[in-house]
């Protein structure tokens, strides 16, 4: 499937609608939502396939999405530097004012990926955040899993 832009610009809508009618608790709630009922391939392929498998999954998805990400993998570990975030790319250069990311835009790729990562025996952190498009992930293999 052909990568949809705009979608970016309607989750700062959805993003922005949740913040504004119901606070950032809620805003959260729904990406953990999110997390939990919709990704479950994802999580599938995760579980079988380790941080190798997550590694292939976000570079293929960064590249189909126009992003760039740099992946480091060694000792039970995956590090992603997101070089060029697909979603602010496009939010950056949109001339809809409604497509201004809100301040706190990225918290959904920790909301969500700490999920993943917890359903796929992995542990997840966002290290850094420039909340501009650069960020710093890193997947684990849970301890208990390494021995």
């Amino acid at each position: 499937m052909a990568p949809i832009k705009e979608w970016f610009g309607v989750y700062n809508v959805i993003y922005k609608w949740f913040e504004k009618n119901y606070g950032c608790e809620a805003l959260e709630e729904y990406w953990r939502y999110i997390a939990n009922t919709c990704f479950n391939n994802v999580i599938d392929k995760f579980k079988n396939e380790g941080l190798p498998g997550i590694k292939d999954y976000y570079e293929k998805t960064f590249k189909q999405d126009d992003g760039e990400c740099i992946t480091n993998l060694s000792n039970g570990k995956l590090t992603i530097e997101v070089v060029k975030c697909p979603d602010y790319d496009f939010l950056k250069s949109s001339p809809n004012p409604n497509f201004v990311p809100i301040a706190n835009y990225c918290k959904h790729h920790d909301v969500i990926n700490q999920i993943l990562a917890e359903k796929s025996g992995c542990t997840f952190r966002m290290e850094e955040c420039d909340n501009n498009g650069k960020c710093k992930w890193v997947f684990e293999k849970k301890k208990e899993d390494l021995q």
